[in-house]
């Protein structure tokens, strides 16, 4: 066997993947928890995703059903063929949906919930901890469905949620869920180190 061959046996096999968070929602701008509503991008976020070149080589783009999701990805990867997968919704904030904290500050089920990490039960929502286990799983299948097809790249955009719950899950680098917090139309680029055994972690994630 040639030392080439040897290498090439002994390298993991790696996927790209750019996960990016949409841009700007009126919702953002006013500090609400947004998570199931489904609101399109404002002005700022449109201009914002037009700021950016659009990546015109990416080919398909798998994104939240939400609004605010498909549109940045329309602007920014245009020629791309949207595949929606549900599982990468942002959380559902149950009662909190659409307020702020000024909405929110004389709530004691809000106090309550904040000081749990978000993990206490959030009436007719989601707790952190179910959130993050739907959008792992979500993106587990994604990355198991890209290796068995011999996908080299894997672009998602979604949500901050989506993309703090994939990093916590997934990253090589062991931050909190919010440390992996991105603004915006953020997000990283970075490799998927795929194992023997089926299982990947995500390695060398940089900022967008």
């Amino acid at each position: 066997m040639s030392q080439e061959m040897q290498t090439n046996m002994q390298q993991p096999r790696t996927i790209q993947l750019t996960l990016m968070r949409h841009a700007q929602t009126r919702g953002n701008f006013e500090h609400r928890y947004n998570g199931v509503i489904d609101e399109p991008l404002c002005e700022q976020g449109i201009e914002a995703c037009q700021q950016r070149e659009p990546d015109l080589g990416v080919e398909k783009v798998l994104v939240s059903p939400l609004l605010r999701a498909r549109q940045t990805a329309q602007i920014c990867f245009p020629n791309a063929r949207q595949i929606v997968v549900e599982d990468l919704r942002e959380t559902d904030f149950g009662i909190f949906e659409g307020k702020n904290f000024e909405d929110l500050k004389d709530d004691a089920r809000y106090h309550r919930w904040v000081e749990s990490n978000c993990e206490d039960p959030c009436s007719q929502g989601e707790t952190n901890s179910q959130f993050t286990a739907r959008v792992a799983d979500a993106f587990a299948q994604l990355v198991s469905i890209a290796a068995s097809s011999g996908e080299s790249e894997l672009v998602i955009v979604a949500h901050g949620g989506t993309v703090m719950a994939v990093m916590a899950r997934y990253a090589q680098e062991r931050r909190s869920f919010h440390d992996w917090h991105v603004p915006n139309c953020g997000g990283y680029r970075a490799t998927i180190v795929l194992d023997e055994d089926g299982g990947f972690t995500i390695a060398d994630p940089v900022p967008l």
